[in-house]
């Protein structure tokens, strides 16, 4: 993994970055080919390599590496390919192909668990990639005298973006990717830094990829986690446990719509027991009124409706 300056083998050296480029492309052909273009639905992103939170943390893993090649906008697929082509081309001249592909597939990991962690969406696009990849060639190209006023005002450009991503992160100014892009410029920051101490560089990369790969399947500061284990204790028929997640769910987001909603099944649910109870020991008229309670949390119930109605 050590930087290679040599140029005599560029000619034929095979590219990493134009294969991912092309899957890229022919991934966002394939998702307007069979959808409408301003209207991407969510079973044709599972379908082609963006799963959401929710199948993610019910087992679709892989989808947490390959949605970093999905993309829903030209702009966004010219942008992203463009910056990644540039970046990835002369990180592949100094580098190994195989150290390219692992940094692109590890950055896209790391980058997009880190956002589906603290925002509870994976998110989609290279952007976390090519965040990764330039501040690691910001911290590896030794560049000559004449150029180095250059790379200083490029530097303090960095850490001004980087500043804006956390106060974006903390103060939620814009929804654009906030997490990812600084996920990304710390991933490579560390990666620049670390790679000449190679013992240290292994250790510090695998535990970024334990703690990245743990958020997967236990994250409690997760609302998404949160709601979908909530979700799974719900199908199980444990009730009080599923409360417990919706409410945190709802505690570090107060604006999940699933977790509302689930939380009104329950109570539903709950309901039903009450009134079922209360109608069959004759008790018609708490269960006139436990009815009539379900249908101001639900008018379609049918067999709220139908119950109500043969009270005597």
């Amino acid at each position: 993994m050590e930087f290679n300056r040599t140029t005599s083998n560029w000619k034929y050296q095979f590219y990493w970055s134009y294969l991912f480029a092309i899957v890229s492309l022919f991934l966002f052909l394939a998702i307007q080919f069979v959808s409408d273009w301003d209207e991407i639905t969510p079973e044709t992103y599972a379908k082609y390599g963006a799963p959401y939170a929710k199948d993610i943390f019910d087992g679709a893993v892989w989808g947490i590496v390959s949605n970093s090649f999905v993309h829903n906008q030209l702009w966004h697929l010219l942008l992203s390919l463009g910056t990644f082509l540039i970046l990835g081309i002369i990180f592949e001249r100094r580098n190994k192909t195989t150290f390219f592909l692992l940094f692109v597939l590890i950055s896209s990991f790391v980058t997009s668990s880190l956002q589906l962690a603290m925002t509870g969406d994976p998110g989609i696009g290279l952007n976390g990639v090519n965040f990764a990849l330039f501040t690691y060639l910001l911290i590896r190209i030794k560049p000559e005298a004449r150029f180095k006023k250059i790379k200083i005002v490029i530097w303090i450009g960095t850490i001004t973006a980087l500043v804006i991503s956390i106060l974006n992160i903390y103060y939620d100014w814009y929804n654009f990717g906030t997490s990812t892009i600084f996920s990304g410029f710390v991933f490579g920051l560390v990666a620049g830094l670390s790679q000449d101490r190679k013992k240290f560089f292994y250790s510090l990369q695998g535990a970024i990829l334990c703690i990245c790969f743990i958020t997967l399947f236990y994250n409690p500061y997760s609302s998404e986690w949160n709601t979908v284990q909530g979700s799974k204790a719900f199908e199980k028929g444990e009730i009080d446990r599923a409360e417990v997640y919706y409410l945190k769910a709802l505690e570090l987001y107060p604006n999940n719509f699933a977790a509302k909603k689930n939380l009104v099944l329950i109570e539903i649910e709950r309901l039903e027991d009450r009134a079922f109870y209360a109608h069959s020991h004759e008790d018609y008229n708490t269960a006139r009124l436990l009815y009539i309670k379900i249908l101001n949390l639900d008018k379609y119930n049918n067999w709220a409706k139908k119950n109500l109605n043969g009270l005597p």
